[in-house]
């Protein structure tokens, strides 16, 4: 069978490379299974705000609204309409509403921070864990803690729009695999 399979040019370059590389033979059937095992089920999301001073967020993770998120930025919404607002309102409070289009809004922060330069940024597209459960993936950045900073105390944040089903359970994790909070 190893002549047959010599005959073939592709099958050939592949006994050459393993006699004279006896590691490859170790390390190509793990390159393989590997590179086939990457059918995560991602979810679209949107960066809506990522803000250096969001006053207001009281906990690590928190379903919003849309005047939630302008009241963040210290603004107000100027145009909306009382049905899209009872819908967002009914919509934080009970994610499970059937006939919602509108999606999620998830607020994400780390608490007051002693300088500028600390920013939360979208790290990639949502993976779904199981039916029920979603995990948002963030970028945690520090300033360099070789320079200076004015001490300005600043409260970043992100926020980010999930499409709405039923997630029972939302979780961010940062670049270390580091929980920022769970719905």
């Amino acid at each position: 069978m190893v002549r047959k399979l010599a005959q073939n040019s592709f099958y050939r370059s592949l006994l050459t490379t393993t006699m004279i590389y006896p590691n490859f033979a170790y390390v190509l059937p793990l390159f393989l299974l590997f590179a086939g095992c990457s059918a995560e089920e991602r979810v679209t999301t949107n960066t809506v705000l990522a803000h250096s001073n969001c006053k207001g967020i009281s906990s690590p993770i928190k379903k919003v609204t849309l005047s939630e998120v302008a009241a963040y930025r210290g603004t107000q919404l100027l145009t909306q309409n009382d049905s899209t607002s009872e819908q967002q309102s009914t919509q934080a409070s009970d994610p499970k509403s059937e006939g919602s289009e509108l999606p999620l809004l998830i607020a994400l922060s780390k608490g007051v921070q002693p300088s500028r330069g600390f920013e939360l940024h979208q790290a990639g597209q949502a993976l779904v864990v199981n039916s029920t459960s979603l995990q948002i993936p963030v970028h945690w950045t520090e300033p360099d803690r070789t320079k200076s900073h004015p001490l300005v105390n600043t409260h970043p944040c992100l926020v980010v729009s999930v499409p709405n089903a039923s997630w029972e359970h939302i979780e961010a994790i940062d670049q270390h695999g580091v929980s920022l909070g769970r719905l």
